[in-house]
Formats: C-alpha cells, structure tokens, sequence
C-alpha cells in the first residue's frame, strides 16, 4: 500500500519539477509517479496494479543498442560493405518484468564494457529470462529486438532460449488499427497511458563515450519503455485474435471445469450469443475483465450432415 506521505511528497515536487525529474530524483518508475500525481489531485490513496493469477510466465521486454561506427562517402543509398564497418552495432542494454508484477529489472554495459563493445555479461543476463518466459512481449519484438537478441546469443555461444510465444504490439497495432503511426510512444499518446522518457541521440553519443552518468540515464529510460509496452499491451490485448492460449497453464478443475478467458485467464465470462461457421455455430463469450471474445470449443449444431440438401440447387 501506498503510503499518503508519499503521495504529498510527489504532488508537491510535481509543482515544479517534470514526472521524468521527479522519477530520478525519488528513484521511482514514472508508472508509479503519474498514480501518484492522480492520487493527489483526487486526494485519494493511488489506485493499486491490478494483477492477475496468470501461471504462465509472460515477459515483457525492450532492448537498446549501440549504433554502429563506419567508413563510408555517401549517406544515401548506401551498401555499406564488412569492411567498412569500424564498430558493429551491440547491445547496450535491456529491461524486462514479468506482466502485473511491480519489479521493472535490467542491464547496462558499464564504462569499460561500452568502450569495448563488450555485451556479453548483460546479454547472458537476459538469456536466463528469456529461457523462463512461456510467451514474450515486445513492440516491433519481430523485426528487430528478437533478431538482435538472437544474434548475440548465437555470438556468445549461448545457444537457443526454451521455445516460447511472441505478442509483437507493433504488429498487432498495424493489423487491427489504423494509427496515423505505431511507434510505441505515438500509440500510448493516443490509447492515453503512460509516456515514454523524451530524450535525443545524444544520450546514446554519451553512452558510446562510456559517459557513467548517460548510461544510467539509458537505463532509466530503458526500464521506462517497458512500463509503457505493459500499458499498451493490456490496451490492446482484448483485440488479440491469436493470443496465446494462457489458459492452457491452468488446471481445468480449479475452475470446476467452467470456462475461463483464454486471453487473461479470468473466470468472469458472460456469454453474448452465437458464433457460426459454415458448419457449426459455438457459444460466444465477453470477459468482464479484459474484454476479448472467444467462442467455446464445443460446437451447439452441426450442419453438415444437412448440407447435401443443398447441392444440385442454383
């Protein structure tokens, strides 16, 4: 619980001082400081996160990189070849948690692994999540964060994580929606969550100096986006047709064999009528909680055993 003296601190600092500069100043992730300004223009305790029994293990996660240092004439239209590249592109850091849990963990190079280009140390570190996640979340995850990681872990020699699923909210952004643009920050300005840290390339000039006080400054930024990608995430989640079945990591008898949302895995369902294909019709469901549809896995009716009635007539 939240305590009212904590919410006087942060309503007071937020006269004067920015959500980003109250959050370093008092050590705290924005989520945390944007509940905490809400609950002091209401005057009332900060709302809590709202968590879910979800037994699966689903991971939230955002990579930064390095950007690569090269010799090169043209800056348009540019192939530039492997003997030109001075400095490959590395991991710089990353951030993760685990859906609904509080911790926001994760990983910077320091000083002399920066200018080395050394990624190995925090690129092991994230391995050991990866290989617990059953499904993992990341915004543009598929084209760019997954493949980066998995390159580092095949430089590295750490072989394959355990296999697991992937919610790309980018991807699912562009094919649900229509946003006049799907960057994880545009998305959470228009769904009305938390924002990302605004920050310029700078900060990553700095970290490629070794610069200890940028790369702490990354890495707040870093934990940041994936406070975000939650908020996002659960925006979007209900609209999520190929969700990963989570409900498959729960006993069926827990729930005294009832049907539980196979998206957030609440039991709180109400049935909304009728789903039909071209040969069946199923009960269709609304969870309370997290607004996805699903239909029953049993069918009501078959109608195929009539459809030879049909055939011959124009």
């Amino acid at each position: 619980m939240f305590s009212s003296k904590k919410v006087i601190e942060v309503g007071n600092l937020y006269k004067t001082l920015s959500k980003e500069a109250i959050s370093k100043r008092l050590g705290i992730d924005i989520e945390s400081v944007s509940r905490y300004i809400r609950a002091f223009k209401k005057g009332l305790p900060p709302e809590p996160i709202k968590k879910k029994s979800i037994k699966a293990n689903v991971l939230l996660f955002d990579i930064e990189t390095l950007f690569g240092v090269g010799r090169f004439w043209r800056v348009w239209k540019e192939n530039i070849a492997q003997w030109q590249i001075i400095k490959p592109v590395c991991m710089l850091s990353w951030s993760a948690k685990w859906l609904f849990e509080p911790e926001v963990f994760g990983d910077i190079m320091t000083k002399k692994e920066t200018i080395e280009r050394n990624d190995k140390r925090i690129t092991q570190n994230l391995w050991h999540y990866m290989e617990k996640a059953n499904v993992v979340i990341a915004h543009n995850g598929k084209a760019f964060d997954i493949q980066k990681i998995n390159t580092e872990f095949l430089l590295h020699g750490l072989g394959q994580p355990a296999p697991y699923k992937v919610i790309d909210t980018c991807l699912v952004a562009r094919k649900y929606f229509s946003f006049e643009h799907n960057t994880l920050d545009a998305l959470a300005e228009r769904l009305g969550v938390a924002r990302k840290i605004k920050t310029d390339n700078s900060l990553w000039v700095q970290c490629d100096s070794g610069d200890e006080s940028a790369l702490a400054e990354m890495l707040t930024y870093n934990k940041q986006d994936v406070n975000v990608l939650e908020e996002v995430y659960v925006k979007l989640r209900p609209w999520i047709k190929d969700h990963p079945n989570l409900a498959l990591f729960h006993d069926v008898t827990e729930n005294e064999g009832k049907p539980i949302c196979r998206t957030c895995v609440s039991p709180n369902l109400t049935e909304i009528g009728e789903y039909m294909t071209s040969v069946n019709t199923y009960d269709s469901y609304r969870c309370n909680d997290c607004g996805a549809i699903h239909r029953a896995r049993r069918a009501n009716t078959s109608l195929k055993k009539d459809t030879h009635i049909l055939q011959g007539i124009s």
